[in-house]
């Protein structure tokens, strides 16, 4: 295992890894993908012959020198004990591990949070994450606590928008990030409201990648009394309000009534604007629909014109590839970016493949360990509206198209494995393609391979 001369170890407060700021956050994660994947050939064989992977018993040791019990941990226990028992079928195992995670769920303790900063950031779901401020202690704790509970109300992860966003209205203690695309941008609140009053919600507009490129959305729009609290909550009560739209094209919609929602008191409204270009759009709120305006609000948006090419939803295939009789691979690939943290600037975009074998036991279905093949491949492309490709891509002579190729010679012994690639600011995907297949006698079984398109 790799030492730890340049990553700056976290410690733990409160059951949470503690983080100085993003920068040291992903760099720890880096660290620990470096020590599980990149062994030798001589540390694979000594990890051979134990029962659990390689990169299970590597982050179990780090994370007990640190005294911390991680969501990893608590997700591949309950996994492995499910396993004992097997699966009818191999579409009966649950998905919700995977080895590509183990990195960044061994940084969170068992309830999805750490902090990083002056900030705690929160798994809600696999859309949402939330960053909660924790200067005012109480204030932290409240939404802490509140957030938890919803938490444990959604079970199964799907959360609407806007019982996120009634934790806090107004967005001054409290950031929500959509993790499903990269273009929904949480507005704060208004610097100086009018009369105690400020419009809060969210703007959408399809850019380089989502949807057409014509398109702007007003979502989960409230009107906020910012001096008084909603239901005990430290983020503003929400009233039902009506709305004058200006999209800053001429047209104009007038007394828009917000009682909509899972609260009765916020409205959404799409637009479909004719031409490219800039535009401001003015949003006014009243209390009643002769009364005068008690907050206005503007927003920039910037329409590309014509439809997407590539997309920036998150999207995953998952396909279930029988060897034989008795082996099944679990194959997985995935595609997601990540850009907008409104207090983090921070893009990423990654092509990620995972497998898992599956082993007939009897009637049933169990993970062991085999000698795993997976590779991944995909195109890159410049983040801007013509999708060119990335010039510092690698050309590939054979397809005239320039790709990245990664673990082209992954052979592990493992029972789930992973192979990725992930960029930077300027970086997005077209197709990504992976190849899964197994060792039978040293030989290698027939490979499979699969695709997985990111364009609409």
């Amino acid at each position: 295992m790799n030492g730890t001369s340049n990553v700056s170890m976290p410690y733990v407060e409160n059951g949470m890894l503690v983080f100085k700021d993003m920068a040291a956050y992903y760099a720890y994660i880096a660290y620990l993908d470096d020590v599980t994947t990149n062994l030798s050939d001589n540390q694979e064989k000594l990890y051979e012959s134990e029962e659990n992977d390689p990169h299970e018993i590597i982050l179990d040791s780090i994370e007990a020198s640190l005294g911390f019990s991680s969501l990893r941990a608590l997700y591949y226990e309950k996994f492995m004990t499910e396993n004992l028992t097997g699966w009818t079928k191999v579409e009966d195992a649950p998905t919700y591990y995977t080895a590509s995670k183990s990195a960044e769920q061994s940084t969170l303790n068992q309830d999805g949070e750490v902090k990083i900063g002056d900030k705690v950031k929160k798994v809600m779901s696999d859309d949402y994450e939330i960053f909660i401020e924790t200067q005012d202690a109480t204030i932290y704790s409240h939404l802490l606590n509140q957030a938890r509970e919803i938490k444990f109300n959604y079970p199964n992860g799907n959360i609407p928008l806007e019982v996120l966003r009634s934790l806090d209205y107004t967005s001054r203690y409290l950031h929500i990030i959509d993790l499903s695309t990269s273009d929904r941008v949480f507005e704060p609140l208004d610097d100086e409201p009018i009369g105690g009053y400020a419009i809060s919600g969210v703007i959408q507009y399809g850019n380089f990648c989502y949807g057409s490129f014509n398109e702007m959305t007003l979502k989960s729009f409230t009107l906020v009394n910012v001096t008084s609290w909603f239901n005990g909550q430290p983020g503003g009560s929400p009233v039902v309000a009506y709305y004058d739209i200006n999209f800053g094209n001429g047209v104009s919609v007038n007394n828009v009534i917000g009682n909509q929602g899972n609260f009765g008191i916020s409205f959404d409204k799409m637009y479909v604007y004719q031409a490219p270009g800039t535009y401001t759009v003015t949003v006014k709120a009243k209390l009643s629909l002769t009364g005068p305006y008690v907050a206005t609000k503007n927003y920039t948006v910037n329409i590309a014109g014509g439809t997407a090419v590539c997309t920036s939803d998150r999207k995953e295939r998952i396909v279930n590839y029988s060897v034989n009789s008795t082996h099944v691979l679990q194959c997985k690939i995935e595609y997601w970016r990540s850009s907008h943290i409104p207090f983090f600037w921070m893009k990423q975009t990654n092509g990620i493949a995972d497998v898992k074998h599956f082993e007939k036991v009897g009637n049933v279905w169990k993970v062991k360990k085999h000698k795993l093949w997976i590779a991944v491949r995909s195109i890159g492309y410049k983040d801007d509206n013509s999708c060119d490709v990335h010039p510092d891509v690698p050309l590939s002579t054979q397809y005239n198209v320039r790709n990245w190729l990664e673990f082209n010679t992954a052979r592990y012994v493992r029972s789930t494995w992973t192979g990725r690639k992930g960029y930077g600011l300027l970086v997005k995907f077209n197709n990504i393609e992976a190849d899964f297949g197994m060792f039978t006698n040293e030989i290698l079984s027939d490979v499979k391979t699969y695709y997985l398109s990111a364009c609409d």
